[in-house]
């Protein structure tokens, strides 16, 4: 049986992380790493106030050590987003995130899956879907910019596997949101500019990653890492829209139907790799 109350928590996933760079991308970037170790302390923040609900005021080693690997992905990813625009930064990264986790859970957690034809039918549409879900002008600075994205995608796509190994998804939770936020405090001393705009927009930022990571652990526990962290990549969607309908990063109307035909093929994917669970 599909279980829905997963889905339900890798769709809010996937709203709170397609939504949580917008305010950075609105209010501009003056300093990279000062708004990084801004979202640190929204993410902390987030994390404090739902700790009587979940997580556990312990530091757990493994929760540590993926707040350090989400920290330099999310780091990288700002660049990317600097360099090719963030309507052009999702789709390759959600790419590399879902065959990544796919491929952990598959084959190093041995998840259990009813239909294993079902889920890498979904991956390979979630996949191909993305490539044509692309918006936003080429710049010079393309190359850098995917290699940066390449290298956040695989290490948030890693995100959960010193978790499973190691600990379990509540306990390390709040381990995780304070490396974030202890190696964001140790960004903004180094750059010794505190700009209040600045500051306020990463706080923003992080709080709501934040809801999202929270729900993504809660899709996990329900779906597994096969299938429930994969399904939070239709952040995708949610990302493509602001870039698209807000930033005004789409040039040319005749994509437009590459880019909805993607969309399709997306919903489509994530379908068939929901029921694969059931």
């Amino acid at each position: 049986m599909v279980d829905y109350t997963g889905i339900a928590f890798a769709l809010v996933a996937a709203a709170s992380w397609g939504t949580y760079l917008v305010p950075i991308k609105k209010f501009g970037i003056q300093n990279i790493f000062h708004t990084q170790g801004a979202i640190g302390i929204g993410a902390i923040l987030f994390a404090l106030s739902i700790l009587p609900f979940y997580g556990s005021f312990t530091l757990d080693p493994a929760g540590m050590v993926a707040g350090a690997m989400w920290i330099a992905a999310s780091t990288l990813a700002i660049f990317a987003i600097k360099y090719i625009g963030l309507g052009r930064v999702a789709p390759p990264v959600g790419t590399i995130i879902i065959v990544t986790s796919f491929l952990w859970g598959l084959l190093f957690f041995n998840e259990h899956l009813s239909s294993l034809t079902f889920a890498i039918i979904g991956v390979a549409m979630l996949t191909f879907g993305m490539t044509l879900v692309v918006v936003g002008e080429k710049k010079r600075k393309d190359l850098k910019g995917y290699i940066l994205t390449a290298i956040a995608g695989i290490l948030w796509g890693s995100l959960f596997v010193p978790v499973r190994f190691f600990s379990d998804l509540e306990t390390s939770f709040f381990s995780m949101s304070f490396a974030i936020f202890l190696i964001g405090i140790g960004m903004l001393i180094a750059t010794r500019h505190f700009r209040k705009r600045e500051t306020l927009t990463g706080i923003a930022s992080g709080a709501i990653w934040n809801v999202g990571n929270v729900a993504s652990f809660l899709a996990v526990a329900a779906l597994g890492l096969t299938v429930g962290y994969p399904l939070t990549q239709l952040a995708l969607l949610f990302n493509v829209s602001w870039g698209l309908l807000y930033f005004k990063e789409a040039s040319q109307r005749k994509s437009f139907a590459t880019l909805y035909a993607g969309a399709v093929i997306v919903i489509i994917g994530s379908a068939f790799l929901s029921y694969s669970s059931g």
